[in-house]
């Protein structure tokens, strides 16, 4: 009995129960037994189970940064009121051009003319000067060490009792200004012929004039009221004479030579330092008498040298007075 009933058992269809599918089987209904019985059915595959998603992943937790902290604000001076400006002059309105007058451009023309001409001049005597400065740094070399002053001292000395005065067989006027005009050709300089007060400009405007108490031998010394030059009876008369500087002595007498009025071309002494005093001391001649004494002078006459001395001038310091070769010839 009981093998068959486990046939029985093992030949009756299973019924499966899938999720959500219920199937029920009814009493199947009476059924001629078969001749054999059926292979059992093979199992259905099970339904692969839908695969969970993952969850996604959460952010990692990230610490806030802190915000720095505010600098302290540095106080600022304040700042300085401005000055006030003073306001500025209202333009003043411009002045209308006046169309010069037919005189006034005629002379415009002229002023124009006199300064091309002027500058013609200037460029001449700049070449004059080269030649000049040329000619008489050779005469330098061939001279030695002789100065220019000592060597115009020594050709003033040339002409002490020289009853004329000439110089490369030119005749010069036998005066004071004449024997200063030919002693400073014979030692290469032309003064221009030019008389005491000519001479006095000529010192200014090369400004060679000093007032120096000790002059420098060669310089030409210049006197005031030496005679009664225009007959007036008055101390008017302003450059009457002129010497040249042979020497200075160490106390300071200085001896000159001039053309005088009656002894010719002498020696005379001056002492700038006692401009008063005719005698030192011990009796040597500080100063000579150069104006002759008259009863017609008046009051407040002077007499001496250094009393009638008005200042010197250092012609043979400029180059611009050497005389060329033709002006020697």
């Amino acid at each position: 009995m009981l093998p068959l009933l486990l046939l029985t058992l093992a030949c009756a269809p299973k019924v499966i129960k899938y999720p959500g599918l219920e199937t029920s089987s009814a009493p199947a209904a009476q059924q001629a037994p078969s001749p054999a019985p059926a292979p059992a059915a093979a199992p259905a595959p099970p339904v692969a189970a839908k695969p969970t998603p993952a969850p996604a992943p959460k952010p990692a937790a990230t610490k806030p940064t802190p915000a720095p902290a505010p600098k302290a604000a540095v106080a600022k001076p304040a700042p300085k009121p401005a000055a006030k400006q003073a306001p500025k002059p209202a333009p003043k309105p411009a002045a209308k051009k006046k169309r010069p007058t037919r005189e006034e451009r005629v002379a415009a023309r002229q002023d124009a003319r006199e300064d091309r001409r002027e500058a013609r001049r200037d460029d001449r005597q700049d070449a004059r000067q080269a030649r000049r400065d040329e000619r008489k740094g050779e005469r330098r070399a061939a001279r030695g060490r002789e100065t220019d002053g000592e060597r115009v001292a020594k050709a003033a000395a040339h002409y002490i009792g020289k009853t004329s005065l000439t110089c490369n067989g030119k005749n010069y006027r036998y005066d004071c200004s004449g024997f200063v005009n030919v002693s400073y050709a014979r030692a290469g300089y032309d003064l221009g012929l030019l008389n005491t007060a000519a001479l006095y400009d000529l010192a200014k405007e090369e400004d060679l004039y000093h007032r120096r108490r000790r002059p420098l031998v060669g310089d030409v010394v210049f006197f005031d009221n030496t005679y009664d030059r225009n007959g007036n009876g008055k101390l008017d008369d302003p450059l009457s004479h002129v010497a040249i500087v042979e020497s200075i002595d160490d106390d300071g007498t200085i001896t000159l030579i001039h053309k005088g009025s009656s002894k010719g071309v002498v020696r005379i002494v001056m002492n700038l330092e006692h401009p008063e005093e005719a005698r030192s001391p011990e009796g040597k001649v500080w100063n000579s008498h150069l104006r002759g004494k008259s009863s017609k002078d008046p009051r407040g006459t002077e007499y001496l040298t250094g009393q009638l001395w008005v200042g010197n001038a250092s012609f043979w310091s400029s180059s611009a007075l050497v005389a060329t070769d033709d002006d020697e010839k």
